[in-house]
């Protein structure tokens, strides 16, 4: 067959050849081939199936992901650090559960310790928390604050925050940094700098352990008479612990070096 032949794509792996006619023919004559292409040697951004390294085939695989494709990452990453930590969870297991090509993660996060600072972001706004937890006045605030980290711990977004981050917390040191700075640092903290009682931070540690030490009995080791109980009994307790830390008198005035206790023993 001779005439000029003209290439029709029709998919990314197949194309179509137009056989121009020669003289004396009817129509042209189209043929179907399958051709594979070269590998690519770019990704584009948004990350494309076909990367570098990677050959265009008749198989696909997963899809890069749709427009709420980060959303599906995040709530992944969310449940897996939960359940499994830090440390015993891959980016291929989070892009796997969220149904994404593992290179749509890194596009949007980078590395999985950046994917983790923004999986445990704190699931509401401090300022306008406080003001909520303050407008009624000192009185009540243990109680309040109890109810309130009760009722976060109650609901799963707020449970695999702080559970992801208390679990990453005790294998990695950036986690421990995160802890103190989420939890301390952006919560507990300026709530006792607004209440103008000395040794802020302090009352902020103090009241960090219980809750920590809480989220860690309940959720995570998961100690039965804990898991049981209610939220108004685990508030009705937690809530006076958490006032006294707060408002109670922290008076620091250590005894002479080396005086025996007061049992003499």
């Amino acid at each position: 067959m001779s005439g000029r032949a003209t290439l029709r794509p029709t998919t990314a792996e197949t194309i179509v050849i137009s056989e121009m006619p020669m003289t004396g023919m009817i129509r042209p004559v189209e043929l179907t081939a399958t051709v594979v292409f070269p590998r690519m040697m770019k990704c584009y951004s948004p990350p494309d199936e076909f990367c570098q390294g990677a050959p265009v085939s008749g198989r696909r695989g997963r899809r890069p992901g749709g427009s709420d494709a980060r959303g599906q990452i995040l709530e992944a990453a969310r449940r897996l650090f939960a359940e499994d930590g830090f440390a015993g969870t891959s980016l291929r297991q989070i892009a796997s559960a969220a149904g994404v090509d593992v290179r749509l993660v890194s596009h949007y996060f980078g590395s999985k310790g950046d994917l983790f600072v923004a999986a445990v972001e704190l699931p509401f706004d401090p300022g306008s928390t406080f003001d909520r937890l303050l407008a009624p006045g000192p009185t009540g605030l243990g109680g309040r604050l109890a109810g309130f980290v009760l009722d976060l711990l109650d609901s799963p977004s707020g449970r695999q925050v702080v559970t992801g981050m208390l679990r990453a917390a005790a294998s990695e040191d950036q986690a421990a940094a995160l802890v103190r700075d989420r939890l301390v640092g952006q919560l507990l903290l300026p709530l006792a700098q607004r209440l103008g009682t000395d040794h802020a931070e302090l009352r902020a540690s103090l009241m960090g352990s219980q809750i920590a030490g809480l989220v860690l009995a309940r959720h995570i080791v998961g100690l039965p008479a804990l898991v049981e109980a209610d939220r108004d009994t685990l508030a009705g307790l937690l809530g006076p612990v958490l006032a006294h830390y707060l408002t109670a008198d922290l008076s620091l005035s250590p005894g002479p070096a080396g005086a025996a206790p007061p049992d003499g023993s």
